[in-house]
C-alpha cells in the first residue's frame, strides 16, 4: 500500500541489518534446511528431471558430483557459517531498493530514506519522442583513422571482397569443439546457424543430450534435454548478443556498424602482425592481422564464461574457402595462458535455406 511505502521500506533494511547483527537461532537454521531438503526431493523425483539437472550442471559449470552431495552439505551448514557469509556478503548500506507506485500517496517523502533516483517508466507511442528525463544516448566512439580503415578493407579482401560479403545473409557452420569445464574436458558437437546481422541459434551434442540455444531480437531461450524450454538469463542472453557482434563476418558486413584503429604492432606466431582495434559501443576487441594478406591471425576480446574470465585469445590455425568466403576453420583459445578451448569446422554452408520455425519458441 502506497500509505506505507516507508514502513515497509524500513522494516525490510530492519530485516537486512539483523542478518549481520542476530545471530542464528537453532530453530531458525533447522526449519531453512528442513525447507530446502523438503522441496530438493521434487527435483530428482523422474528421470526427465535428474536428466534435466545434470544438464543444468555441465551448461553453467558445476561439479559433476554437485547434487550427490547437495543434501550432505546443506546438513553440514551451521549458523556459525550462515553469520560468516552474511557478514561477508551482506552490507545493508548497498541495499539498493526500487520503489513503484504513487508518490503524493507516501506517508512520507522517499528522500527522508536517503538519495533517491527517479527513472521514467513510461512506454512511450511509437515514433513519439524520447522523454526529457530519458539518459542521453552515449558518445560516439572515435572515428576510424585512415591505417584502420584500410586495414579492415584488405580483411575484406582475403575474405572475399565486399560484394560477396554483401550477398552473404546466412552461414551455416557445424563444428567439433573442445571445452574446459569446472569438472573436465567436454568433448561436443556444435551445428549453428546464423541469420546476419542478429539470429543464431546452436545446437550442441554434448554428452548428457542435446541443447538448444536460440537468440533473436524477439526472443531468447533454450531447450534442455528431457526439460522442454527454458528462457536463457538476461546476462547470458547480453553475452551472446555481444559475441554476436563481434562476429568476424558480423563485422566485415557492417563496417559502418564499427571504429577501426591501428594501434600497433605485434609478433604472433613469427609474423609482424598490425593490431586493429574494433569498437562498437561499449564492446572493443583486438584482431592481429597480417598487413601482407589481411588475414586475421588472432583475436583478443573480454572473456564472458565461467572459465574464461580476463583477455580470451583466440588464435586462427586455419582458412578455408566456402562459396567464394574464406573463414577460420581451425582455433585455439587460451586465458591467462591456459587453453580452454579448440575447434575445427567439418561443415560449412553459405546462404543455406534456413526453415522460420527455428526461431519459434516451443511450448514448456
Amino acid at each position: 500500500k502506497s500509505g506505507t511505502t516507508l514502513e515497509s521500506i524500513e522494516a525490510l533494511r530492519n530485516e537486512v541489518s539483523a542478518l549481520k547483527t542476530q545471530p542464528f537461532t537453532a530453530p531458525e537454521l533447522r526449519q531453512a534446511k528442513e525447507a530446502i531438503l523438503n522441496k530438493f526431493i521434487f527435483t530428482m523425483d523422474t528421470r526427465q528431471k535428474v536428466l534435466n539437472q545434470a544438464a543444468i550442471l555441465e551448461f553453467y559449470g558445476f561439479p559433476a558430483d554437485y547434487f550427490r552431495n547437495y543434501t550432505a552439505n546443506i546438513e553440514k551448514v551451521t549458523a556459525e557459517d550462515v553469520a560468516r557469509v552474511a557478514n561477508k556478503y551482506i552490507n545493508p548500506n548497498q541495499v539498493a531498493v526500487l520503489v513503484v507506485g504513487n508518490e503524493k500517496d507516501f506517508e512520507k517523502p522517499l528522500s527522508s530514506l536517503g538519495t533517491v533516483t527517479p527513472i521514467d517508466i513510461t512506454i512511450p507511442e511509437p515514433g513519439s519522442a524520447p522523454s526529457a528525463t530519458a539518459p542521453a544516448t552515449a558518445p560516439a566512439a572515435p572515428a576510424s583513422n585512415a591505417e584502420g580503415a584500410a586495414l579492415v578493407k584488405k580483411i575484406q579482401d582475403f575474405v572475399g571482397g565486399k560484394a560477396k560479403l554483401d550477398a552473404v545473409k546466412s552461414i551455416r557452420e557445424v563444428a567439433t569443439a573442445n571445452r574446459k569445464t569446472p569438472q573436465g574436458a567436454m568433448d561436443m558437437e556444435v551445428d549453428s546457424i546464423t541469420v546476419f546481422p542478429d539470429r543464431q541459434r546452436a545446437l550442441m551434442k554434448m554428452p548428457m543430450g542435446e541443447v538448444t540455444m536460440v537468440v533473436t531480437p524477439e526472443a531468447s531461450f533454450m531447450v534442455l534435454p528431457g526439460a522442454g524450454t527454458r528462457d536463457i538469463p538476461g546476462s547470458q542472453r547480453d553475452a551472446a548478443r555481444a559475441d554476436a557482434r563481434q562476429d568476424l563476418l558480423t563485422v566485415l558486413k557492417n563496417p559502418e556498424n564499427y571504429q577501426f584503429a591501428v594501434t600497433g604492432s605485434e609478433n604472433v606466431n613469427g609474423t609482424n602482425a598490425q593490431v586493429l582495434t574494433v569498437t562498437s559501443g561499449s564492446d572493443t576487441m583486438k584482431w592481429y592481422v597480417d598487413p601482407a594478406t589481411g588475414k586475421v591471425l588472432r583475436k583478443v576480446s573480454r572473456g564472458r564464461g565461467a572459465m574464461a574470465q580476463g583477455d580470451q585469445i583466440t588464435d586462427y590455425t586455419a582458412w578455408g574457402t566456402f562459396g567464394g568466403i574464406t573463414v577460420p576453420t581451425s582455433f585455439t583459445t587460451t586465458v591467462n595462458g591456459e587453453q580452454v578451448g579448440a575447434g575445427k569446422l567439418t561443415t560449412v554452408e553459405i546462404n543455406p535455406a534456413v526453415d522460420p520455425k527455428v526461431w519459434e519458441k516451443p511450448a514448456s
